[in-house]
């Protein structure tokens, strides 16, 4: 059993729809209600599914949760790669980068990373960013329980957020049965890397990107920024 398997039951108290809404909602006051869209860090898909009708391209370096959200798009193209530099030569009208994925990011790789974005964004495109939540709002220490259970299985995932230089580690531990009584356990390690919004917003804006509009995040005290790019 892989954790990728398990991403859409980890994250059910999320609703995906609504935030999409949201964002389709803030596309069409722009003047943007169809066209291309690339989502990064895409995971199993969930933002892109609420895309309908637009031309769907994903990026994850994670092939199992394409393979979920292949399962449920599959007019998309998705791609396993880096965000960074993803090797895609199309364009797009739209790129998102949602639920803390742009915090994925090595300091070294950031800089490469909005010069490809900028790269893969039409003239007059527009790339959506959510930060991970900044360091002071992070309960590190504190263990975190999740149970999920349905007819065919159950589960449950714990998590301690530590802190380790200028980073956040997040290690998931899982208890898995079948219907059956088969039990598993299992290991995901994820890396975030800790950087003030501020910052963020600094680096997109003296990189040939500038902010068209700011929003409440969909995370704790986090933020959703629209950002346009200059010719």
């Amino acid at each position: 059993m892989n954790p990728a398997i398990l991403y859409n039951d980890v994250y059910s108290w999320k609703d995906y729809q609504k935030e999409a809404q949201i964002l389709l909602a803030e596309l069409k006051n722009m003047g943007r209600t169809s066209g291309s869209i690339l989502e990064l860090a895409c995971g199993t898909g969930k933002y892109l599914s609420f895309f309908e009708g637009w031309r769907r391209t994903g990026v994850d370096l994670c092939p199992d949760s394409l393979t979920c959200a292949k399962a449920e798009m599959g007019d998309a193209e998705l791609i396993c790669s880096d965000m960074s530099d993803t090797g895609i030569l199309d364009t797009f009208d739209v790129i998102i980068c949602l639920f803390g994925g742009i915090s994925y990011l090595p300091l070294g790789d950031r800089l490469k990373a909005i010069e490809h974005w900028r790269s893969l964004l039409k003239p007059n495109g527009i790339l959506i960013v959510e930060p991970w939540i900044e360091e002071e709002h992070i309960q590190f220490g504190t263990p975190f329980l999740f149970h999920f259970s349905c007819q065919e299985y159950a589960f449950s995932r714990v998590v301690t957020p530590r802190k380790e230089d200028h980073s956040c580690v997040l290690e998931f531990f899982f208890l898995y049965i079948n219907k059956e009584g088969l039990r598993q356990k299992f290991y995901q390690r994820d890396i975030l890397y800790l950087q003030k919004h501020h910052v963020w917003k600094d680096l997109l804006c003296t990189n040939s990107f500038v902010l068209l509009k700011e929003i409440d995040g969909f995370l704790h005290r986090s933020a959703v920024w629209f950002f346009g790019k200059h010719d």
